[in-house]
């Protein structure tokens, strides 16, 4: 009886935390309005800011090279960017991994991002709140949250989000 109880256990911190890779939509999560300012490096050394981005839809998504459900909404992610990157939309990919691009690097010889991959830390993702992944958000061009996504989600869901934001049809 006691296995089934922390069995049953385990089962709702899995849920809890969206590590299953499912979770509802959040419009404005509590203390999250404007989307997080960063100045991170890019695989290849370079500074990169939030700034760059502003004035643009875009989607960034929190990752690391172990998460499974990570690798999947990568795929979705690459789609996304590759329809939409000629009508001024932008996906961001950050990692968390403590390995920074020791981990990333080989990584992506293997499950290759075509948008943008920035280098953070747990930290970062700590202090935003972040306690499962992977967590995108959808911003809207004024940098203010539009979706919180705490999980994994489809193309059609983040098509969907630029569409709404963007005005426009596919």
């Amino acid at each position: 009886m006691r296995k089934l109880w922390i069995l049953l256990a385990l089962i709702a911190i899995t849920f809890s935390t969206g590590s299953t890779g499912y979770a509802w939509p959040q419009d404005n999560p509590a203390g999250m309005n404007a989307a997080p300012e960063f100045n991170l490096k890019d695989i290849q050394g370079k500074d990169i800011s939030s700034a760059q981005f502003k004035g643009k839809i875009t989607v960034i998504s929190f990752w690391a090279t172990w998460c499974y459900w990570c690798r999947k909404e990568s795929a979705q992610l690459n789609k996304l960017y590759g329809n939409y990157k000629d009508k001024g939309v932008e996906v961001v990919g950050i990692s968390v991994d403590e390995g920074g691009i020791l981990d990333v690097g080989p990584f992506l010889r293997v499950i290759p991002m075509n948008y943008k991959v920035l280098l953070a830390s747990p930290s970062m993702a700590m202090r935003l709140g972040i306690n499962g992944l992977p967590v995108t958000m959808v911003v809207n061009k004024d940098w203010k949250i539009f979706r919180y996504y705490p999980g994994y989600m489809d193309y059609e869901v983040f098509e969907k989000d630029v569409l709404v934001l963007s005005g426009g049809s596919k």
